[in-house]
């Protein structure tokens, strides 16, 4: 695949399309103006005059061309201006469209935005939740029981601490509390 044309690409096509206007108008001279000799001499005459034909010609057409613009001009100026309208008018709808098209882009890029965000924020929880202390709790009975004695009611209760995170736990305070109950369902509400 090609790249973009290069400085040198561009003037040579520019000096071709050159060339080929300026050939195009020596041809319509030609054919044009058609060679005729003042004098009224022909060719072979020493003081015939055929040197400016192809330049005559050129004139020509250009003379012609510019009356027919002065003659037609009110016509010519209508004309141009019904096809502004028209040229305007799908304008006008190619623009709505774009607009359109470009709302449909701003919406995806919105969501594609926000769905990054979501993911972003999905991350940062998952990290945080990995890379902290996560403590396991075991609660037992010691191998005292339960017992009561002549000084009151007693439970020997053990319990072991046991960091199962990937980082170490630090500033730790560790508080229990026995809190008796019936055996019967608690109700959440208290």
């Amino acid at each position: 695949m090609r790249g973009r044309l290069t400085a040198s690409d561009r003037a040579l096509i520019t000096a071709c399309a050159l060339l080929y206007v300026y050939l195009a108008i020596l041809g319509i001279g030609a054919v044009w103006g058609g060679c005729h000799d003042p004098n009224g001499h022909d060719h072979s005459h020493r003081y015939s005059n055929y040197d400016d034909c192809t330049a005559d010609g050129v004139g020509h057409f250009f003379l012609a061309i510019l009356t027919a613009i002065d003659k037609w001009n009110t016509a010519l100026t209508a004309i141009s201006t019904f096809f502004i309208a028209v040229f305007t008018v799908v304008l006008a709808l190619v623009t709505g469209r774009q607009a359109r098209l470009t709302k449909l882009s701003v919406d995806a890029v919105t969501f594609s935005a926000n769905a990054a965000r979501d993911s972003v924020d999905a991350a940062k929880q998952a990290f945080i939740a990995s890379h902290r202390a996560w403590l396991r709790v075991n609660v037992t009975i010691g191998s005292h029981g339960a017992n009561i004695n002549k000084n009151g009611a007693g439970v020997d209760i053990c319990y072991r601490i046991e960091n199962t995170g990937n980082v170490p736990a630090s500033n730790i305070t560790t508080n229990a509390w026995l809190i008796a109950f019936n055996g019967a369902q608690r109700d959440p509400k208290t």
